[in-house]
């Protein structure tokens, strides 16, 4: 019988117990006084305080001038653990209050009296010129200090004295534990240890002999007796033994067969396991209620005796592709459930024995049937959402052409004014001359081929923008695409005293993008533009838009930045302006669609877009555009 508490045991924990005691009331006793220093410490600095406060208040008090009151308690305010001051007159009128102890734990506080010097004097006083100050409260100074810190500081020195102790009780414990045990335990245990030894059954072991003294003579004596028993008990532990590990191992493969025959019947998917010849072994309950049999019943058949033909020769030649590549495939395959035909993704691999040999095939297969409906429900969900959108920037896109439909009939009559003025020069050089020559119109011919020319560039462009986008992105441009919204945007502007700067980077390399959305995305921020800047009525001023490029060589992209002097976004609607339907403009004026397909396009293009604004100053619009 092992005891509780041997004597070694018994010897460690009186002298243990003796020196933590000893330890304990020397730990208390020094966090007694340091906890009392350091609240006698906070009490003199808040005396300080506020008696400074108290004598400093003294001309505020009685002029009752707060600013100079707050001023001087403002400053205390500021000192470390300072959560709350108040000042009041002698009437007990508040004159100055600040702070709250709300949030504090634990406080203390703190008053002192404003006191004022009056000269009282007799008149014997008075002729002997001598003259007597008294001293008259007027107010009070009241302040409240968080003792939150000073309590952390007492919780940290106390914490370090109980670890402090705890060392010191640790070390003792092992210094005094090590040499009891070594004079005295150690030989006590081992005669203990082979006591347990031989009642477990182990008579082989030894005590080992160390000392000539009566535990020695002892060790010597068990071991004696320990070679009796064991002569006499070996062959009865040998065969308990045997059956003990007989029983062990046959409890153990009921347990790992329970295992797997639950799991394998719980698994909602369908599992099989076939031989090499694709002949089945087992498979779990999901799959035999598929195939409306018990699942023992599948032992010995094949596929061909549940799927028709052409389906059964599929699965087995996918069990022996698995098995001769030795590897796990993945397919989806054409399934019979209840005499429909579902699509299910299967997973099929290679069994392997002890040796590397292949001896059959485990596959597991689920329906997915659900799953690829949905994929193709959302696919052309998405083919509908793109040609809705498509829609949305054409319609916006017609929308422009509309509003240009002046600008550019501007644009052209001008050129063609000159061109048929010219032509009627022509005539009218040729009908005053019977004899003349090609040079005699060459200049007017130059000037009527250049206007010409003109009217097909601004017809070009207008043709460029009008045309519906196919969403087919190639190497374009982003200068060009400026150009172009520029020639048939510009005469407009100028007309309305808008002037266009551009500050384009030449040579700027190509994005992959579509053309026309982007010249989509150019018109729409520079007509925003021209109504930011109508919006603000300069009387005699010049509105100025800012087109400008630029390549940041470290991240290869393109910035593209629209810079207007308009009327300025508020702050709270710069973080919805590309929301769709939102609009800061009058009803009537916008759609709230522009900036939203704005944005749609420039994620569409793995760009972004930013927006700052300054009210009353103007609107910079920044575009990133990744290059080829």
């Amino acid at each position: 019988m092992r005891l509780r508490f041997g004597i070694t045991e018994k010897l460690i924990i009186v002298i243990v117990a003796s020196v933590l005691l000893l330890m304990v009331v020397a730990g208390y006793y020094s966090f007694k006084y340091q906890k009392n220093l350091l609240l006698s410490q906070f009490d003199e600095r808040a005396i300080v305080m506020i008696t400074g406060l108290a004598v400093s208040s003294e001309y505020p008090v009685l002029t009752a001038n707060d600013k100079l009151l707050e001023s001087l308690a403002v400053s205390v305010l500021k000192q470390k653990d300072v959560v709350l001051c108040q000042v009041k007159d002698k009437a007990g009128k508040i004159l100055f209050h600040r702070g709250e102890t709300n949030k504090v734990r634990s406080i203390r506080s703190y008053v002192a009296s404003v006191m004022t010097q009056q000269s009282a004097a007799s008149l014997d006083e008075m002729v002997l010129g001598v003259q007597k100050e008294v001293k008259e409260k007027i107010g009070e100074v009241y302040l409240v200090l968080s003792l939150d810190r000073i309590m952390e500081e007492m919780n940290k020195q106390r914490n370090f004295i109980i670890l402090l102790t705890l060392i010191g009780m640790v070390l003792i414990f092992v210094f005094i534990s090590y040499f009891i045990r070594a004079i005295l335990g150690r030989p006590i245990r081992e005669l203990v240890k082979g006591t347990n030894r031989i009642s477990s059954g182990d008579l082989g072991y030894k005590v080992p002999v160390k000392t000539q003294d009566e535990i020695g003579v002892l060790a010597l004596s068990f071991n004696a007796m320990t070679d009796d028993l064991q002569r006499v008990t070996v062959s009865r532990d040998s065969l308990v033994s045997e059956i003990n590990e007989r029983k062990r191992a046959e409890a153990a493969l009921r347990d790992a067969e329970s295992q797997q025959r639950t799991l394998i019947k719980n698994i909602p998917q369908k599992i099989f396991y076939k031989d090499t010849s694709s002949v089945y072994i087992l498979c779990n309950e999901s799959y035999a209620i598929d195939l409306k049999i018990n699942p023992r019943d599948i032992k010995g058949k094949t596929d061909y005796d549940f799927f028709p033909r052409e389906l059964a020769y599929e699965y087995i030649k996918g069990d022996q592709e698995t098995m001769f590549s030795r590897n796990v495939m993945y397919r989806e395959e054409e399934y019979v459930n209840g005499g429909q035909k579902v699509t299910v993704e299967t997973v099929k691999a290679p069994v392997k024995d002890d040796a590397g040999n292949v001896i059959g095939v485990f596959g597991i297969f689920w329906d997915i049937t659900d799953r690829k409906r949905a994929e193709e429900e959302l696919k052309n969900a998405y083919e509908q959402l793109k040609n809705v959108q498509a829609q949305a920037v054409q319609s916006a896109k017609m929308a422009s052409m509309g509003l240009l439909a002046g600008g550019v009939a501007h644009e052209i009559n001008n050129p063609l004014a000159g061109v048929l003025n010219n032509v009627q020069m022509i005539k009218m050089l040729a009908e005053q001359k019977k004899d003349f020559s090609f040079n005699d119109f060459r200049e007017i011919l130059a000037v009527i081929e250049e206007s010409a020319a003109r009217c097909k560039k601004i017809t070009q462009s207008l043709l460029n923008f009008s045309r519906t986008s196919k969403g087919a992105f190639h190497s374009v441009s982003l200068n060009d695409s400026i150009e172009q919204v520029v020639i048939i945007i510009g005469h407009e502007l100028k007309l309305q005293n808008v002037t266009i700067r551009k500050e384009l980077q030449p040579d700027l390399p190509l994005i992959m993008g579509d053309a026309q959305l982007l010249q989509q995305v150019i018109f729409d921020l520079i007509n925003n533009s021209k109504w930011a800047i109508q919006q603000k009525k300069v009387s005699g001023g010049e509105g100025v838009i800012i087109l400008k490029t630029a390549y940041i060589l470290g991240e290869k992209k393109i910035v593209f930045s629209v810079a207007d002097t308009g009327i300025g976004i508020d702050k709270d609607n710069l973080s919805k302006i590309f929301e769709p339907f939102f609009t800061t403009k009058p009803v009537g004026e916008g759609t709230g669609l522009g900036l939203s397909i704005i944005y749609n396009i420039i994620k569409a293009h793995h760009g972004n877009i930013e927006v700052e604004s300054i009210i009353g100053q103007g609107t910079t619009f920044k575009i990133m555009l990744p290059v080829i």
